[in-house]
């Protein structure tokens, strides 16, 4: 699978080497400097080399953009941005092209603009990024854009496109066809979207040979038949010089979590079509989930089968409504009938765990809701668990002891090996601790912090409200004052939550979850009960047997409460009474 980190990092800690600025008020004759600036946004394209940053002032401009061509490099990528704000500056396209057409561009970002199309017609909209088949675009971000207007698409990536995320977009619009529409693309990754507004066909498409990409944090919150679409009907198939890569299947090793489709669905949350090998887990989705082929008669015929459904919030029972002989090989478990949701926004997981190295799982029974800014990207529910934004700077230590300091903005600071001292500022900070000794210092309401570990023993220090365990080994992972979410690993975990009311996760293996008097009602998000289960240890509460915590608890739907006295919760996600036994519970540190 993909992974996010491989195209932010391109563009993370970039220096460039060239600085063209852009207003409204400014002049194409000019040299582009701050004081000078050029007038329109494509002059300053077709003067961008390597390790250039093109700076946009805040304003209107009435153009559309064309970028086809343009190739920055790893070291030097090139980046064009809207410098005063996300969608300070508005670039607003006519009617006869996509506002923003790339053919072939490779190592660019493009960032935080409002982006309006007024296509009638065509295979156009906001964007429109595409081939050739021999040199196809790659190594792109797209991030923080306002995608407005009406078009086919809001967002069309197509014909070869690799390496490329699209994340914290705001896709608002009336589109003919798709949302976001995808064809023959691979190791894409769309991250922390909103996708709202109208489309006739789907949310998101995934089709003609799609593979190895990312659907993960997103809210579809649009009026359309089909939320998400895995797989499709692509008729690009048949163009004589269709690689043979992309034949044989319409998506494959997609995998898709975390994400919150809304009722707003007139037909399905998701649907696969032509799909096999693909993984829907963690999400949320108010409507059914659907199974068909795609077939070309007299070409193919293109079956859906082993892909999985499992750990969903699903509208009922009967949920999935395969066509015939559309579900063979099919994993359907684990999956949850009631009103929870999933935050969209909880992180980007890759091959080999997450493009933020630990992103949190989702956090069950909160409905995101706007941050400061508009977006839906944090998963917060009015005041309850957070969980950080991903990325956009690292800062990497050496394996000596380091002093590293953060920004404004949302960081990843790494000490690597060393006894370290790791600031931050006041954005959404991710730190990597390798031991317990690791001085982190935060200050209150500076963002939502998070700390990847794989020391055996830690406790979270002061205005830091997560702690994700990184290892396979045994841990004792602490909480703070605040409301936590804490993930444990592979190994038998013991998590405190301590004050606040916390998320819990023990993971794999065998955990024990200490509760303490006056530590506030906490959730525990995958308890295993039964015997040969995991633990709860209740310490100082008025329950001193199995008997007394079965007066206590009660069942809530599809999970388990226990009244602990004193205003205090304990909360059993997707467990049911008749499945706990006395061996799952100690008092006061013994059974």
């Amino acid at each position: 699978m993909p992974t996010a980190n491989n195209v932010a990092n391109i563009f993370s800690g970039f220096t460039p080497s060239k600085v063209i600025w852009v207003s409204n008020k400014g002049n194409n004759g000019s040299n582009g400097s701050e004081g000078s600036p050029l007038k329109s946004i494509q002059a300053a394209i077709n003067k961008a080399d390597p390790g250039t940053i093109i700076k946009v002032k805040a304003g209107t401009y009435n153009e559309n953009i064309n970028l086809s061509g343009v190739h920055g490099t790893e070291d030097k990528p090139i980046i064009l941005q809207s410098i005063d704000g996300k969608g300070a500056a508005k670039i607003v396209g006519g009617s006869s092209n996509a506002t923003v057409t790339a053919n072939g561009i490779s190592n660019v970002a493009i960032k935080d603009f409002q982006v309006v199309s007024n296509t009638n017609s065509g295979d156009m909209g906001g964007f429109k990024i595409w081939g050739p088949w021999a040199n196809p675009p790659h190594n792109l971000l797209i991030s923080g854009n306002i995608i407005t207007g009406k078009g086919t698409d809001g967002f069309k990536l197509f014909q070869g496109a690799n390496n490329v995320l699209v994340t914290n977009n705001t896709i608002d619009g009336n589109w003919r066809q798709e949302a976001i529409d995808n064809v023959s693309v691979k190791n894409v990754v769309y991250a922390n979207n909103t996708i709202k507004g109208n489309a006739n066909y789907t949310g998101i498409t995934l089709k003609a040979g799609s593979h190895d990409v990312e659907v993960v944090g997103n809210l579809f919150d649009l009026n359309t038949p089909i939320g998400i679409k895995v797989g499709g009907v692509g008729n690009s198939r048949f163009n004589r010089d269709f690689p043979n890569e992309w034949k044989g299947f319409e998506a494959k090793n997609v995998h898709v979590h975390d994400n919150v489709v809304t009722a707003k669905i007139t037909g399905k949350s998701l649907q696969f079509t032509g799909a096999n090998g693909n993984l829907v887990e963690d999400n949320s989705f108010k409507d059914n989930v659907g199974s068909s082929a795609h077939v070309q008669k007299g070409h193919f015929t293109y079956n859906s089968f082993n892909n999985k459904l499992i750990d969903n919030s699903v509208a009922s029972a009967n949920f999935f409504k395969p066509d015939g002989g559309q579900s063979s090989g099919f994993t359907v478990s684990g999956n949850k009938v009631g009103n929870a949701t999933i935050p969209a926004g909880s992180g980007v997981k890759g091959d080999t765990g997450s493009s933020t190295d630990g992103a949190a799982a989702p956090a069950p029974d909160k409905t995101p809701v706007p941050d400061k800014d508009g977006d839906t990207d944090t998963g917060v529910d009015s005041g309850s668990w957070a969980t950080s934004a991903n990325p956009t700077k690292t800062i990497n230590g050496t394996s000596g002891t380091n002093t590293l300091t953060g920004t404004s903005g949302h960081d990843k600071i790494d000490g690597k090996a060393g006894l370290d001292t790791l600031i931050g500022g006041k954005g959404d900070d991710t730190y990597v601790a390798s031991s317990k000794s690791e001085k982190i210092v935060e200050k209150a309401g500076e963002g939502t912090d998070t700390i990847l570990v794989n020391a055996s023993d830690f406790k979270l220090p002061d205005h830091v409200e997560n702690l994700y365990l990184q290892n396979s080994g045994n841990g004792s992972l602490t909480g703070n004052g605040l409301a936590n979410i804490i993930k444990g690993g592979a190994g038998n975990n013991t998590i405190t939550g301590e004050g606040g009311d916390d998320l819990l996760f023990g993971g794999a293996g065998r955990d024990t979850f200490v509760f303490d008097k006056g530590d506030g009602s906490d959730t525990v998000a995958d308890f295993k009960a039964a015997s040969g289960g995991d633990y709860i240890d209740l310490r100082g509460y008025k329950l001193d047997s199995f008997s007394d915590v079965k007066a206590a608890m009660s069942q809530q739907g599809v999970d388990v409460e226990i009244d602990l006295g004193n205003n205090e919760t304990l909360t059993l996600l997707g467990v049911k009474t008749s499945a706990l036994v006395a061996g799952n519970f100690h008092f006061d540190g013994h059974s």
